[in-house]
């Protein structure tokens, strides 16, 4: 574990939202990914490095990572728009946007140092083309990417 990792935690929710987004994909994560969530509880606070391992466990379950873990991203995200309180809370793209920004996306399921956990941060919003640059910085890179809305 990094120096950085070791400050940083995550929510309880955001572990469960990994392990049921695995289930419903039918990926294989296996009795060590059962056992690192055994005992968390949804609102609790874990080490970061808990999520990190349940991500390498998936990646040495598939010789192509990359595209699993993002449909493991997305499935976690379409839970907490339909399951969780994304369907209240967003409307529009630039609604998520908004709510992304600060303490309330992000920063509520990762938590740390302000200058390690990072940030999630729309850079431009071009309402009349449905555009919008974003700048996520979660360790350990800075990612940038521009989409529709």
């Amino acid at each position: 574990m990094t120096s950085v990792e070791s400050q940083m935690e995550v929510f309880g929710e955001l572990l469960h939202g990994f392990s049921q987004a695995c289930i419903n994909l039918r990926y294989i994560a296996g009795e060590e990914a059962n056992d690192l969530i055994a005992g968390v509880l949804p609102n609790g606070w874990y080490p970061l490095e808990k999520y990190i391992k349940m991500g390498t466990i998936v990646a040495n379950a598939y010789k192509d990572a990359p595209p699993i873990l993002e449909r493991v991203g997305e499935e976690m995200m379409l839970g907490w728009y339909h399951l969780g309180p994304g369907k209240d809370i967003v409307h529009k793209g630039v609604e998520f946007l908004t709510f992304k920004t600060g303490s309330e996306g992000y920063q509520s399921v990762v938590r740390g140092p302000k200058d390690i956990v990072g940030d999630f941060v729309p850079d431009t919003i071009d309402l009349s083309s449905g555009t919008a640059v974003v700048t996520s910085e979660a360790p350990p890179q800075t990612d940038e990417r521009s989409f529709e809305l």
